[in-house]
This record gives structure tokens, sequence and C-alpha cells, in this order.
């Protein structure tokens, strides 16, 4: 099942402590309290002077792996490292190549079960948009998921 995917992503995030709040699709977010998660439903309302991230994954194409058993899921996981205008740029950068240190090209993650391997990575240069200079991460990622 497909929702494994986006539930291995979401884990390592909320798992690997970057101390910034994480939004997440459709109305729900997770602010980090200093030393854990606190996941909330409704609308995230960034705080003036607070970095965040936000986060989704986009399933690209499910193609059957064999007649069978297995599909083959490919897609990219992105997060946006927001941070606030006028703070310079290594902070932001510092905290997207913590992100990607999450997802090495090569490696794998998991969830019940299911593994999703990283086959690519990526981040651009950064730019100012709402206030925020924000750096796009990228994972493109495959998974053989049971049918």
């Amino acid at each position: 099942m497909s929702l494994k995917i986006d539930q291995a992503f979401i884990n390592t995030m909320m798992g690997a402590g970057l101390a910034l709040d994480i939004v997440h699709e459709n109305g729900v977010y997770s602010t980090w309290s200093g030393s854990a998660y606190t996941t909330v439903t409704g609308v995230y309302t960034p705080v003036i002077g607070r970095a965040y991230l936000e986060i989704k994954v986009f399933p690209v194409l499910t193609d059957s792996h064999d007649l069978n058993n297995t599909d083959d899921h490919v897609g990219l996981f992105q997060c946006i490292v927001r941070y606030p205008n006028d703070t310079g740029s290594i902070a932001a950068k510092t905290k997207a190549e913590a992100v990607l240190a999450l997802f090495k090209a090569g490696t794998g993650i998991s969830y019940s079960g299911q593994t999703i391997n990283i086959i690519s990575q990526s981040r651009d240069g950064g730019r100012v948009e709402g206030g925020y200079y924000q750096i796009v991460v990228r994972a493109n990622y495959r998974a053989f998921v049971a049918k």
C-alpha cells in the first residue's frame, strides 16, 4: 500500500529532531517544543521570526513490476525549508543539508515492512517568497509495493 511510503517519509522527518515546526498536508502540523513534536490539526500560522519546514510526498508513477505480486512506485518527497527574510542563508542551507542527510541516494527508509529506496536527491539555491527565504529539498524514491 502506498500510504506506507508517505508514512515512512513523515516518520523519518519526525524522528530526526530537526528542531523546527513541520507542516504536513491538509491541515496538520507538528510543533517543536524543544525536545519533542506535538501534532495538531488545523491551519498552521507561521510565527514571525520562526523558521519551519513544509513536507509533501508526490507519487509520480505506479507500474506493474511483475504480473502477480508487486507494483513499482516512483515519486518524490519534498521539504521546503523556510527561514525568515534577512537572517542570512547559512542557517537555512545548514538545515537543508540536515534534511538531505536523512535521504542519501542509495539508502533506504522503511515503515511497517515497506522499504523505500532513495535514488537521488537535490536542493535548489534558495529564494525569497512571502517573507521567508526558502530552499526546496527533494528526494526521488522507488519502492516495490505488494499488490
